[in-house]
């Protein structure tokens, strides 16, 4: 006959291969050696694709936006050509008073702003792939997300990919220490 288990801190009874007590979430002691190197290698499989799933996003985030800012900058002028003479935007031309060469600076700095996401974001991507440098990989990402902010793929790839890259804190070298800590604390 199997004896019940209860938490130690709430007294809730638990399943037998319960790991947390499902009321407080206290971690339940006792698993044997096996369980617990197989819980902190599946941590470390976790924030190791996590980490991956970083690099992935950033890609898939700045290749285009790369390719979209030199397109900006290569065709500023046409852009702004079709901005000054297509009637539908004859109102938005006189409301800002705009001149051909303001629209041209205009297309030229949206690209420029597009570059130097993709290089931020190229430059995240790299550090998380290295697992180095979490508060650069951080801050880069960010930059990405301000300097493309021009669109809601920006705005969601960005915050995303800096949310997974501040929980994963623990996972860059820098940081080594402190995830083993983390990992010995699995029991």
């Amino acid at each position: 006959m199997d004896e019940k288990k209860f938490c130690t801190k709430c007294g809730n009874e638990l399943a037998p291969d319960a790991k947390f007590c499902p009321d407080c979430g206290t971690r339940i002691p006792g698993r044997n050696e096996e369980q617990v190197q197989a819980e902190r290698a599946m941590v470390r499989e976790f924030m190791d694709k996590r980490l991956r799933w970083c690099t992935i996003l950033m890609l898939i985030y700045s290749v285009p936006f790369l390719f979209i800012g030199i397109w900006y900058n290569l065709n500023a002028a046409d852009l702004a050509q079709t901005l000054m003479t297509d009637p539908l935007y004859k109102d938005v031309v006189d409301m800002f008073e705009l001149t051909y060469q303001e629209a041209v600076d205009s297309y030229e700095v949206v690209g420029i702003a597009y570059i130097l996401s993709a290089i931020f974001g190229f430059i995240s991507a790299f550090l998380c792939w290295k697992k180095r440098m979490f508060w650069v990989a951080t801050i880069t990402c960010l930059l990405s997300l301000i300097t493309g902010v021009a669109g809601f793929f920006a705005i969601f790839v960005g915050l995303i990919t800096l949310w997974m890259i501040f929980s994963s804190k623990l996972a860059f070298a820098e940081y080594s220490e402190q995830y083993e800590e983390a990992l010995e604390s699995i029991q």
